[in-house]
């Protein structure tokens, strides 16, 4: 299990009433997913500040987070990127110069970050002129080309501003967002530190804080994806909403600081062949398999399930092809179900699995039960604790699911769902159960004494 020390961002430690993020926004690169809003005019291009939250996907390759060209002539003054490098540093950068790099990796695929980038070129000293903070802290291990005094750079120009991607000269990038991005700020004519947009817990957690108080400025904005038709609606107050391209309703995700849910983890992999596996893709909830033999590969998730209560999650049959026990599967602590309907030690328990099937697991400390479409398997009741697949193991408490099979040819697809998209990425209608405590969105009824698998919920 991979954590970070803002993983479990939700709880203070005291009654002090915590601000809540109740919503983030799904970049898919596959998608060509992004938004961008062309200014009516330049603002201040020497002084000003960008803050947003990053749970990365870790894709291996270069992406812009938040970007500002107009595919013209690029220049130092005219060409502006904020981005994360193939091995997960951070950065930006202009068109010939990376101005800070940080050598830290930000690759931890269950943990959301913050990041905030206050820039000011009027200051005399170089060194400040462009400063990067994760997580409440000043990065200082870097990479760092100060801009020269007074520097103009491209963002806040009247050109294109993206969030997502950045435009692009023909034959290269346009280097999409893969992973989640919420709380992004924008602030014209200011620089400010990280304490304006977070702060420390009592147990020395960064997490978010309301930062609604700030001035904006001319060209500020505040997007955090609240409105599922307008995901990039301002609600600063004034007025510059983004476009959104390749995006959709169901790219609103719950997923976010203050309430993590797992995802699929790249870096924590079971049976795969690593020269070429499995992708993964849909903010690392959806994994696709191929019709030729030898691309297979398999993923814990990041959160595992807790060794007491009852929790509740699901997945989506995208694609299956020839049903093997070998082929897809899901393993959760210690039994595993397989596309075939068996179990563990080639029990029958329940029917085969069809492409577009949504199974429901339950499990608690007595007992692991599959649904399919909403039905119990062999007449199963998790609320009852009756007629369970197996007792879950005390010690492997994983989720692991994927192709698992190295020659059949098939082809194998499936999405989860935690909680966070009950569309699965839309491929469904949303369903709109939430657990008893109201957290999470889910296809089907959550059992009554089942919970979201996410961290609200852990207490953590």
């Amino acid at each position: 299990m991979v954590f970070q020390n803002n993983v479990l961002s939700g709880a203070t430690g005291s009654s002090t009433p915590v601000y809540g993020i109740d919503q983030s926004i799904r970049f898919n690169s596959a998608d060509s997913a992004y938004m961008y809003r062309t200014p009516s005019s330049a603002s201040n291009r020497k002084t000003f500040t960008i803050s947003f939250w990053f749970k990365t996907t870790v894709s291996g390759s270069f992406q812009t987070l938040i970007g500002a060209y107009d595919n013209s002539s690029a220049t130092d003054s005219t060409y502006f990127g904020i981005w994360q490098g193939s091995t997960g540093n951070m950065g930006m950068g202009t068109w010939n110069t990376n101005q800070i790099s940080t050598t830290r990796k930000i690759r931890d695929p269950s943990a959301w970050f913050h990041c905030v980038y206050a820039i000011d070129t009027t200051d005399t000293l170089s060194t400040d002129r462009v400063k990067l903070y994760i997580n409440g802290q000043r990065e200082t291990d870097i990479t760092y080309n100060a801009p020269s005094l007074n520097h103009d750079f491209g963002w806040n120009l009247n050109q294109v501003h993206s969030i997502g991607r950045i435009n692009y000269l023909t034959g290269s990038g346009p280097y999409y967002t893969n992973g989640y991005l919420t709380e992004i700020y924008h602030i014209d004519g200011q620089a400010l530190d990280c304490n304006s947009f977070g702060e420390f817990n009592s147990s020395g957690i960064w997490i978010p804080k309301d930062a609604s108080g700030l001035t904006f400025g001319t060209n500020g904005f505040y997007i955090d994806g609240r409105d599922a038709s307008d995901l990039g609606d301002d609600e600063s107050g004034q007025g510059n909403d983004y476009t959104v391209s390749g995006l959709a309703a169901h790219d609103q995700v719950f997923d976010t600081p203050t309430n993590n849910f797992p995802t699929l983890n790249p870096l924590h992999w079971g049976i795969r062949n690593a020269a070429n596996s499995v992708p993964l893709s849909e903010g690392n909830l959806k994994f696709t398999g191929s019709n030729s033999v030898g691309v297979y590969g398999t993923y814990y998730t990041t959160i595992e399930v807790p060794s007491s209560g009852g929790w509740y999650f699901e997945m989506r049959v995208t694609s299956i092809g020839s049903v093997d026990k070998d082929d897809m599967y899901l393993y959760v602590a210690g039994i595993n179900f397989f596309g075939d309907g068996s179990v563990t030690g080639s029990g029958s328990y329940g029917s085969a699995w069809s492409a577009g099937d949504i199974l429901g697991v339950a499990v608690n400390a007595t007992g692991i039960w599959l649904s399919i479409n909403g039905t119990y398997q062999n007449s199963g009741n998790p609320v009852t604790g009756s007629n369970s697949a197996g007792t879950p193991s005390t010690t492997s408490r994983e989720i692991i699911t994927g192709d698992g099979s190295a020659t059949t040819n098939s082809s194998l697809s499936g999405i989860l769902n935690f909680g966070q998209d009950s569309t699965f990425a839309g491929a469904t209608s949303a369903g709109g159960n939430s657990d008893a405590s109201g957290v999470g969105n889910f296809k089907y009824s959550v059992p009554s004494g089942f919970k979201a698998l996410c961290t609200k919920n852990m207490g953590a």
